[in-house]
C-alpha cells in the first residue's frame, strides 16, 4: 500500500523514485486482496505491484528508507550504507502512531486504518524531504 500511496502523492514530481521492499517478502508475490480493495476504494491501483526483498543494492539506491516498525529500522540499518537516512514512518506525524502495524491477515478496518496512517505519514515525510531538497538546491546556487 505504501508504494502505491507514495507514487500517487508524488506523481507530479518526476525527481522522486519510489520502491518498496520487505525484509521477509516473497519476491513476486502480489498484494493481499484487502490491500488492493482498500487502495482501490481511494483511487489507487496496486494490483500489478509485486513484492521484492530488501537487498543491500536496493538500500544503497535509496536516499531515505521509511520503516513501519522499530525492529525493521534496526534490520534495515544492517543492510544499508552508513549515510542512508532510515526513519520510523509514523514518528513525529500528528495523529499517527510511531509504529504502523502491518495489517496482513487482519480485517478491512485495520487495512483502512493502516491506509490512513500511511497516507498521512507519507505526505508528512515527503513534504519535509522536498523542502530540504529545495533548500539544498538554493544553498548550492548561492555557493
Amino acid at each position: 500500500m505504501a508504494e502505491g500511496i507514495a507514487k500517487v502523492a508524488l506523481q507530479s514530481d518526476p525527481s522522486f523514485g519510489i520502491k518498496s521492499a520487505g525484509l521477509y517478502a516473497i519476491p513476486g508475490s502480489p498484494p493481499s486482496e484487502k490491500a488492493i480493495d482498500v487502495c482501490s476504494n481511494h483511487g489507487i491501483h496496486i494490483e500489478t505491484h509485486r513484492a521484492q526483498a530488501l537487498t543491500p543494492a536496493l538500500a544503497e539506491w535509496a536516499d531515505i528508507i521509511l520503516c513501519m516498525e522499530r525492529e525493521q529500522c534496526l534490520h534495515v540499518r544492517s543492510l544499508s550504507p552508513e549515510n542512508t537516512s532510515i526513519k520510523l514512518i509514523g514518528k513525529g506525524v500528528p495523529d499517527v502512531p510511531d509504529e504502523i502495524a502491518d495489517p496482513y491477515g487482519s480485517d478491512m478496518g485495520d487495512y483502512e486504518q493502516t491506509f490512513f496512517h500511511l497516507t498521512k505519514a507519507i505526505a508528512f515525510h515527503f513534504g519535509h524531504y522536498k523542502e530540504g531538497r529545495e533548500y539544498d538546491r538554493k544553498a548550492k546556487a548561492f555557493g
